[in-house]
């Protein structure tokens, strides 16, 4: 046992994992239901099958949710990508047959610039996007104009492209946030580590009330636990 360095006594304290332990209740509960359907002809109710469910609910108390580690961030909710693609979809869309047989060779040159020629995620993106509209324009031109005029060729055209402009906007915006969470994530992995080893070896005075550190002797509340411990993001 460690000596508290408030009291200089050992006989209440208790390390912050077994207290953490002793405070959290885990129950399962698990139960069937029987199925049943209505017989036609009888009119009577029969057993048809039998549906199993189990239920897991976690309780802890006060001190018990202060001195537990810290979880880690949830990741965000991404939609502006599927957003963007869906615009994407939608310039294709506007080009008719066209886009649709553009969005073959654009695909295929998005994938050989990013895996084969060691391209970056954005560096794809906007290549397959130039040779989407280079080829949707080209086949535009050569099938449709005969039949289409040219003004309507030309809104058409100016709405695939804003369509297009916003999709790529958003899948770049998201590709941006996402390297910046990655990097972020890459920093605070390192600091939740030492936050770890650190709160492995905290202990808690029940007498004092109180969270300390045998190793550098430093001790906080327990409402100040991350604090003590340095986790990212603890003020």
């Amino acid at each position: 046992m460690a000596r508290c360095p408030m009291c200089s006594a050992q006989d209440r304290t208790s390390k912050v994992s077994a207290v953490v332990r002793s405070g959290t209740t885990t129950t399962r509960t698990t139960g069937s239901s029987k199925l049943q359907a209505k017989d036609q002809f009888t009119q009577l109710h029969h057993t048809v099958g039998q549906a199993r469910h189990s239920t897991t609910t976690r309780s802890q108390s006060s001190l018990a949710a202060q001195l537990s580690f810290p979880s880690g961030p949830r990741p965000p909710v991404r939609f502006a990508r599927g957003f963007g693609i869906l615009l994407f979809a939608m310039a294709t869309v506007t080009l008719s047959v066209n886009g649709v047989l553009a969005l073959v060779p654009a695909v295929v040159t998005g994938l050989l610039v990013h895996r084969w020629g060691g391209g970056s995620a954005k560096t794809a993106l906007l290549a397959a996007v130039g040779l989407f509209y280079l080829v949707g324009t080209l086949s535009y031109l050569l099938m449709d104009l005969g039949v289409h005029e040219m003004t309507g060729f030309l809104l058409t055209l100016a709405m695939s492209l804003t369509y297009a402009a916003l999709g790529l906007a958003l899948v770049l915006w998201d590709l941006r946030r996402a390297e910046a969470r990655r990097k972020q994530s890459n920093a605070d992995s390192v600091h939740r580590q030492r936050s770890w080893q650190a709160w492995q070896r905290l202990y808690y005075c029940s007498r004092d009330d109180v969270v300390f550190d045998p190793l550098t002797r430093a001790c906080a509340p327990p409402s100040a636990m991350r604090r003590l411990i340095g986790y990212p993001g603890a003020a």
